[in-house]
């Protein structure tokens, strides 16, 4: 079994991380329907958080994208001798059809969730599930 040529697998993750899901557009309401003004109501389990770990303030980061560009640029790098086979990932072209059938136009909270479930998620999964390691090895070529 010949082995993928690590550009071609390196051009197909850099594609991966220049991907963005399209837009989603609210469906229209119907004429005795008002928009959804809040989330569902917190779950059996949600309730039973502990005050600590309940989220009482968001700051902005102005850094965090380049931050976290920084981080996955390194990790591509030190990681282009291994990388894993191309075999299992979602490539650009794959990507591309997947897309054009899917709808953009969502209903609730849910739809959305189940949108980015059916893309983000599915694409992102083979190459995540082999990341961790390598972002402590890049954190390991800082140190």
């Amino acid at each position: 079994m010949a082995t993928q040529p690590s550009s071609e697998i390196r051009q197909e993750i850099e594609a991966l991380f220049s991907w963005n899901p399209p837009r989603l557009k609210p469906a229209p309401l119907q004429a005795d329907q008002k928009p959804s003004t809040s989330t569902r109501p917190p779950a059996y389990y949600d309730k039973h958080l502990s005050d600590k770990l309940i989220l009482r303030e968001v700051k902005r980061l102005p850094s965090l994208v380049q931050d976290l560009a920084n981080n996955v640029d390194a990790a591509v790098v030190a990681a282009s001798e291994t990388f894993p086979p191309l075999k299992g990932f979602i490539t650009a072209e794959q990507r591309d059809i997947a897309m054009g059938n899917l709808d953009t136009i969502v209903t609730n909270e849910k739809a959305v969730a189940d949108f980015y479930d059916a893309t983000t998620a599915k694409f992102c999964s083979p190459l995540a599930s082999r990341t961790p390691w390598r972002a402590r090895h890049v954190a390991s070529l800082r140190s």
